[in-house]
């Protein structure tokens, strides 16, 4: 019995001893470190907004402990930012790597169009120097744009029939802004051209008797719960053309991305708006596609005229018609987790080579492609509800 106690208190001791241990002997590395990829591309940011954060792995796959001696950005004004293992800066010294681990670097970027002559800004993480040198480039496409921001004029609360995700959200007019004063330029607030692309931010509208025009080939992006609305009497014109189509998404560029369903709200055509036509375009990532609500109680034209469009992958709807008057030709509108198209309260439509299709495969899908209903549910005083039948004309062709 003694001799077992004598040997657990020898293992105890050692054991001990070992989880103890505070200090562990290195020698600096020898330019043998492996990484996960020798090139980070950052994909494509606008000017002066943050980048997603990108991860690079650097593995120790030899059998002794090591520490690198320095890791920095290669350029002294980098307009990138590191995090090593949970330390910021762009410059580290005598950083410990254990034998077969590994270490998290984690890189992001903000850059100034302005301060860069080429578009494809490059740097590298240097690990070490001399014989022993190592660098992993860093690539990132920067971008012009023209940002836009709701003012705090003409404030307004759309809470209505329908409200994206159930959330009230606030309506400022429409203010181009490249300077980040909010200075409105009034010869370009209302005309979009392809020369540089547009990134909204927020409820944006286009206000009464004004026409916002957007060029063959311009592109539209926008931010988390962004959206842009033509109130009463007012104009939309999207000018696509075969050949140089608009393009109009949210503004993650990351190839990850492409296909997310949600990123912003919707484009929204409130009850009043008036000869909006939409071609050669393409609509996609959003929550709603197009909204067309009343029909003008003043005009006889459609509402909406759009044509030799595409609207992909929407988390709700590709086009929400709520008892509008709408002419569609040769569109296509598909992928959206609820429908593909849906008609509420009657309205008139006319489609004609209209392909609607529905392979979401985002969620569980239990609702149609196509949904049409002519009926309006009000309350009576005493809160009863009570069913009218509305006029509704849809024809759809081919």
């Amino acid at each position: 019995m003694k001799k077992y106690i004598t040997s657990l208190f020898v293992i105890t001791f050692i054991l001990f001893s070992i989880s103890c241990r505070k200090d562990f002997s290195t020698i600096p590395s020898t330019g043998t470190l492996f990484f996960s990829k020798d090139t980070v591309f950052l994909d494509t940011v606008f000017t002066n907004i943050s980048s997603s954060t990108y991860l690079l792995k650097v593995y120790n796959r030899s059998n002794n402990d090591i520490h690198i001696p320095s890791i920095n950005l290669g350029r002294s004004d980098s307009f990138y930012r590191l995090n090593v293992d949970g330390l910021p800066g762009s410059s580290f010294t005598n950083i410990p790597l254990l034998a077969k681990d590994s270490l998290h670097i984690f890189i992001e970027t903000t850059i100034d169009h302005s301060k860069v002559i080429n578009p494809i800004y490059t740097d590298s993480i240097v690990f070490d120097a001399g014989d022993k040198l190592q660098n992993v480039k860093l690539v990132t496409l920067v971008q012009d744009a023209h940002f836009i921001f709701p003012n705090d004029t003409n404030t307004e609360t759309i809470n209505g029939n329908l409200t994206i995700d159930g959330t009230p959200r606030k309506i400022r007019t429409l203010t181009l802004n490249d300077t980040g004063n909010d200075e409105k330029t009034p010869d370009s607030e209302w005309h979009f051209t392809n020369t540089r692309p547009y990134v909204i931010y927020g409820y944006c509208a286009v206000p009464e008797n004004k026409t916002l025009t957007i060029d063959p080939g311009a592109k539209l992006f926008f931010h988390e719960n962004a959206a842009l609305i033509v109130n009463k009497d007012a104009t939309l014109h999207i000018n696509g053309t075969i050949d140089n189509k608009v393009h109009i998404e949210g503004d993650r560029l990351e190839p990850e991305f492409s296909q997310i369903a949600g990123q912003w709200d919707a484009i929204w055509l409130r009850a009043g708006s008036t000869n909006n036509q939409i071609n050669h375009t393409v609509i996609k990532n959003g929550t709603i596609g197009i909204i067309s609500d009343s029909i003008s109680e003043t005009s006889t034209s459609p509402t909406l005229l759009i044509k030799n469009t595409e609207i992909y992958n929407q988390s709700d709807y590709g086009l929400f018609l709520n008892e509008s008057n709408v002419i569609g030709e040769n569109l296509v509108v598909g992928n959206s987790r609820l429908a593909s198209v849906t008609i509420k309260k009657g309205g008139n439509y006319n489609f004609n080579h209209a392909t609607l299709a529905n392979y979401w495969s985002g969620s569980i899908r239990r609702t149609s492609t196509l949904e049409i209903s002519n009926t309006e549910v009000e309350v009576d005083a005493n809160d009863n509800p009570i069913k009218k039948k509305k006029k509704l004309k849809a024809i759809f062709t081919n």
